[in-house]
């Protein structure tokens, strides 16, 4: 796909965090993550260990900030492919209707609901799927 936008939950802030960049970037793509709003510390702690390890640099960005002024830019930035995000009912109707511009895929979860990151559910490969690009090669035989 290409660049991911990751929105993590206020709750949870680094095990929501690395549960939702974790399956996009196994995908092979670039993220660029927006800390919780509220504890945004644990993702600044996460991104002084990803800066010293062996994941090349780029790969995962995280910036800080009020989400009310970044969730139109997370939504309608064209080079921005897909977006996963715990957001609240208002934040998932903006990401919807920006997404539709650029035709890019969005994956929320509720931010009302509280999401248990151990269950088997949040651990399982089938997050990784919804940011796979999936193309067809036609090989044509005897032409």
């Amino acid at each position: 796909m290409g660049i991911v936008g990751v929105i993590a939950a206020d709750s949870d802030p680094l095990l929501g965090l690395v549960s939702l960049v974790a399956p996009v970037i196994v995908s092979g793509n670039t993220v660029i993550a927006l800390a919780s709003e509220t504890e945004p510390y644990p993702a600044i702690v996460l991104g002084e260990m990803l800066a010293t390890s062996d994941l090349p640099g780029g790969v995962v960005n995280l910036l800080t900030g009020f989400r009310r002024e970044l969730i139109p830019t997370f939504s309608t930035h064209t080079h921005i492919r897909g977006v996963s995000a715990v957001v609240g009912v208002e934040d998932r109707k903006e990401l919807g209707v920006g997404a539709a511009d650029s035709v890019k895929r969005v994956r929320t979860r509720k931010a009302e609901e509280k999401i248990n990151w151990y269950s088997e559910k949040a651990e399982g490969v089938y997050d990784i799927k919804d940011f796979i690009e999936f193309k067809t090669t036609w090989h044509p035989i005897g032409v």
